[in-house]
């Protein structure tokens, strides 16, 4: 059974690499996607296309017409060459990608993160160890690139060391962090980034109005971390492929290394002051929020949906994780001086270097398919299509998520597919009377789950690694099909889920996050 679960698992996904390594990367697909739109907007210039909508400003009825712009010419050209750098500032990911991860750095390198989620490990029973480690995964998006690289090996070395198999230990911290990506208790660097693409494809009046914000989706998110972790419970005690089982760890014939013990009292000293300092920051942060006329409150007296606190909740966030990092190195006896700390964000900041490289792309791209109006027009006529065969706005809801999740089995980044579905699908749902927040959240949904099972998943090779690592004596080496086949039936369990979760949403018309709502009223 082994045997031939992993050769058909390997022979499969082998033919699917294959045919995705002929993709280009990132920049190069959104390079040619902006040179195709320009090019396209030569002969299809004047196309018109009528239609009813929905004004997200006013809530009323409103007649559309979309036509498509010939942006091949000198002076359009010109003048885009001038407004380019401006336009690269200016792009909403950027400026919140960067300051999320300025913070994110300084915690991350002080070892306050992964000092947290060993701390939080020791302390778990045998009996919930699968819970826990599975939650913490879902909700790792938080500990950026910590909680895949110190969880994972964590995980296999904890779950050997309590009696449990582990690859089950490996599988479900890769599953949650992948699969569950958009499931979070806390805002993260992904709903700064969607948000921003949401934001950058609406007129500015209409994302005002739509309040379009990294918390738009809070609520179904932080719902979802406690439904996928669910789902990853049920797949593990009642459907988990063999080579999980929990109680197979007899089987394995693996000598365990030593693991190091790692709670020493510098790490103590540091945790307890990072938990003090984080109960004085809550306070502070509530002391200037919760009194009448506090300074974090908005315009009279409001927090949702428009204050400083909500336009600010990235910067305060981020501002927790440096500070947090900066009292745990000191305490920890790991930073010397603030100096280090500027070191860390700069390092923080280089590791986002191809990601602004891929953002000047998509700059390119998104100013050409708005100017040109091609993609405006693409999603008219999906609204024409489906108000003229009377589709329901539940079909539309289904072929977007069958679109996005067919599509992230070739293209693992969120944000490049966002960059592209976002000009189409944000104004097509809205003409169906759905939110900006409420596309962002669909897209959300067939996004995450399948990540899992990509074939391109850069984290694939972190994890066979560990799979080798921990693989019973005789046995092959493990291979791409074999992760990908053990991560499937989680997967689809935590893709099932938070479709039935978005069906509980839609029925009972519940908002997907502060001050937002699921339909335009």
């Amino acid at each position: 059974m082994h045997g031939s679960l992993e050769k058909r698992g390997s022979n499969i996904f082998d033919r699917l690499e294959a045919i995705i390594n002929r993709l280009p990367e990132p920049f190069t697909l959104l390079l040619a996607l902006a040179a195709l739109t320009a090019i396209a907007s030569l002969p299809l210039a004047g196309v018109s296309l009528s239609f009813s909508t929905v004004d997200p400003a006013t809530g009323q009825a409103a007649a559309k017409t979309v036509a498509i712009t010939n942006i091949l010419t000198a002076s359009y050209l010109a003048d885009f060459i001038v407004e380019f750098p401006k336009l690269l500032v200016g792009f909403p990911p950027i400026a919140l990608t960067l300051v999320v991860m300025m913070g994110i750095s300084v915690a991350e390198h002080s070892g306050f993160l992964s000092s947290v989620i060993r701390a939080v490990m020791r302390r778990v029973p045998k009996f919930a160890i699968i819970a826990v480690v599975s939650f913490l995964a879902i909700n790792g998006d938080i500990f950026g690139d910590a909680a895949m690289f110190v969880l994972m090996p964590l995980a296999a070395t904890l779950f050997y060391q309590m009696g449990l198999n582990p690859w089950l230990g490996i599988i479900l911290v890769f599953v949650g962090n992948t699969a569950g990506f958009s499931a979070s208790l806390v805002i993260n660097q992904t709903d700064t980034v969607l948000s921003g693409i949401t934001a950058s494809v609406l007129p500015a009046e209409a994302a005002a109005a739509a309040n379009v914000s990294p918390i738009m989706n809070w609520y179904f998110n932080a719902f979802s971390a406690f439904t996928a972790t669910a789902a990853m419970l049920l797949v593990t005690y009642f459907f988990v492929p063999s080579k999980l089982a929990p109680n197979k760890v007899d089987e394995l014939e693996i000598e365990p290394e030593v693991v190091e013990e790692t709670g020493d009292a510098n790490e103590s000293r540091g945790l307890l002051a990072g938990g003090i300092f984080t109960l004085l920051y809550i306070g502070a942060i509530l002391a200037m929020l919760l009194p009448e006329g506090a300074p974090l409150r908005g315009e009279g007296g409001q927090i949702v949906p428009k204050s400083p606190f909500m336009g600010g909740i990235v910067v305060l966030i981020s501002l927790y994780f440096a500070l947090s990092g900066i009292v745990y190195g000191f305490f920890a006896g790991r930073m010397k001086s603030l100096g280090e700390a500027a070191e860390w964000m700069k390092n923080g900041i280089s590791s986002m270097s191809y990601f602004i490289v891929v953002a000047a792309a998509a700059v390119i791209f998104l100013k050409f398919f708005n100017d040109s109006h091609i993609g405006e027009y693409i999603g008219s006529y999906g609204v024409v299509l489906l108000q003229g065969i009377e589709a329901s706005p539940g079909v539309a809801i289904f072929l977007f998520l069958l679109l996005v999740s067919v599509s992230n089995l070739f293209i693992i980044s969120g944000s490049v597919l966002w960059i592209m579905y976002a000009p189409i699908f944000v104004p097509l749902m809205l003409a169906l009377g759905y939110s900006p927040a409420a596309t962002q959240m669909i897209y959300r949904i067939g996004d995450a789950p399948l990540n899992a099972i990509c074939p391109v998943n850069p984290f694939l090779i972190l994890v066979i690694g560990l799979l080798n690592k921990w693989r019973p004596k005789g046995t092959e080496a493990v291979k791409v099909g074999t992760p990908l086949m053990l991560a499937m039936p989680y997967a689809l369990a935590i893709l099932a889920v938070l479709v039935i979760q978005l069906v509980f949403w839609v029925i009972f018309d519940l908002p997907p996050g502060p001050g937002v709502t699921l339909m335009v009223k």
